[in-house]
C-alpha cells in the first residue's frame, strides 16, 4: 500500500511538471484532477489503516464484538437510526470499547461483515460469559439509547417518531435473553 502511495506521489509530481508549461484551464484540470485522484487514494488508505486497527483489536475480543452489535441492533428496533442516536452510540463506542474517532465511520462496516460471519445463538452464548455485573451494565447502555431515542421528535414523514414500546419490548427480550429477567429497564 505505500508503495502504492508513493507511485501517485510520484505522477502527481510528474503531472506537476508537464502542466507547468500549459497554463489555462487545461493545465489546472489536469493538476485537480491527479491531485483528487491523490486525495481519494489517501483517503483509502487511512479507511484501510482504521479497518485493519479496529479488525486487529476486536477480532480477538468476541464478547466486545457482540456488545457492540447489540447496541447497534438496539438503534434499529424501530427500524430508523436517527442522528442523536447515532451520535450517542458512536460515544458510547468511544468511551466504553476504546474505538478511536478515526475507526467510527469503519465500524458499521466491520459490524456487517461480523454479523453475517456469526450466528446469533453463538452471539447469546458469548455475551452469556460475561458477568451479572456487565450484563446488567450492557442493558443500562441499552436504556441510554432509547432514552435518547425517546427525546427525538418526529423528524419528517419518512422518519416516524420513535417508537419506545418496540425499543423497551427489545431491552426486555435481551434481558431474559441475558437471563436477567425480571430486571426493568433503565431507561436513564
Amino acid at each position: 500500500m505505500c508503495a502504492l502511495i508513493a507511485m501517485a506521489e510520484l505522477r502527481l509530481d510528474d503531472n506537476k511538471q508537464k502542466t507547468r508549461g500549459a497554463g489555462g484551464l487545461a493545465g489546472l484540470s489536469r493538476r485537480g484532477g491527479a491531485g483528487m485522484a491523490f486525495m481519494r487514494l489517501r483517503i483509502a488508505l487511512e479507511r484501510w489503516r482504521a479497518r485493519r486497527a479496529l479488525s486487529s483489536r476486536l477480532d480477538g475480543d468476541p464478547v466486545t464484538v457482540a456488545k457492540i452489535i447489540l447496541l447497534f441492533r438496539m438503534m434499529l428496533a424501530d427500524g430508523f437510526i436517527r442522528d442523536r442516536e447515532l451520535a450517542a452510540f458512536h460515544d458510547i463506542c468511544r468511551q466504553r470499547f476504546g474505538i478511536s474517532e478515526r475507526e467510527i465511520p469503519v465500524l458499521q462496516g466491520y459490524l456487517e461483515r461480523r454479523h453475517a460471519t456469526s450466528a446469533t445463538g453463538s452471539r447469546e452464548q458469548v455475551l452469556r460469559t460475561m458477568t451479572r455485573e456487565e450484563r446488567q451494565e450492557l442493558i443500562a447502555l441499552m436504556g441510554q439509547l432509547a432514552a435518547v431515542a425517546q427525546q427525538d421528535p418526529q423528524v419528517s414523514d419518512l422518519v416516524p417518531a420513535p417508537d419506545h414500546g418496540v425499543s423497551h419490548q427489545f431491552i426486555r427480550d435481551t434481558a431474559n435473553a441475558l437471563g436477567l429477567s425480571g430486571v426493568p429497564p433503565r431507561v436513564t
